[in-house]
């Protein structure tokens, strides 16, 4: 379930009540902390993950102002949380400076920038957060992805990596500064048009990518066919 039908629920309002600040959907950091911690005590899925080794790791979805973000940042410290991704706009960097100097848990950035290693290096130069969150379809491919996570392992920083299904687990299972990985959910969601089955995680939480030569799936043309529009 997404973020905002979790708030719905939760919260007992509208989605068309939220707020907007640059495209993204916001309700008060107040709101989002007290539904963290309603996450956190019932095991739901949403915007944060109880993992194995009993991190919980919280998303803010860039929606909120600094002050906000300094708030919710504070009361996840206050729940153990791992890292708080996203609190801010990528291209926020002096409030990433300053909420990466005045809160302990970690801060996950550089997601939703269309850039390259170049960018990550300057989020890393301005110490906008400890840990970089990066998938292949933003960042040049695989290859631009295992730059960006070389260039973290030279500054000792972890990636952190987005969804990107298969592809980015063959990333993940050749670096060794990431610990997880992005899974969808429902994990058939965003998995269109393969013979390969969905990712699904297994009973410790662990993924891994086909066996097969290359990336280890075939195109599904049956159900590209189906999906055609139209042939140019």
């Amino acid at each position: 379930m997404k973020i905002l039908e979790i708030k719905g629920r939760v919260l007992k309002v509208p989605r068309f009540s939220y707020r907007w600040r640059d495209g993204f959907p916001r309700a008060p950091a107040e709101r989002d902390a007290y539904l963290l911690q309603v996450i956190a005590d019932n095991g739901l899925e949403g915007p944060c993950i109880a993992t194995r080794r009993g991190e919980v790791l919280g998303q803010q979805t860039a929606g909120i102002l600094y002050e906000e973000a300094l708030w919710a940042g504070r009361e996840l410290e206050k729940l153990n949380y791992y890292w708080l991704e996203e609190p801010l706009r990528d291209y926020e960097t002096t409030g990433l400076q300053e909420l990466h100097r005045r809160l302990e848990i970690h801060l996950c950035v550089a997601e939703t920038s269309w850039d390259s290693l170049y960018d990550v290096a300057n989020h890393i130069a301005q110490k906008t957060g400890r840990m970089i969150h990066s998938t292949w379809y933003r960042k040049g491919g695989i290859t631009g992805l295992l730059k960006i996570a070389h260039t973290c392992e030279a500054f000792g920083m972890m990636v952190q990596l987005h969804h990107g299904e298969i592809p980015i687990i063959h990333t993940g299972c050749a670096i060794k500064n990431s610990k997880y990985v992005e899974i969808l959910v429902p994990e058939a969601g965003a998995h269109l048009c393969l013979t390969y089955p969905p990712t699904v995680p297994d009973e410790e939480g662990c993924v891994r990518p086909p066996e097969g030569p290359g990336l280890g799936y075939d195109l599904d043309w049956d159900e590209i066919e189906a999906c055609t529009v139209a042939e140019v």
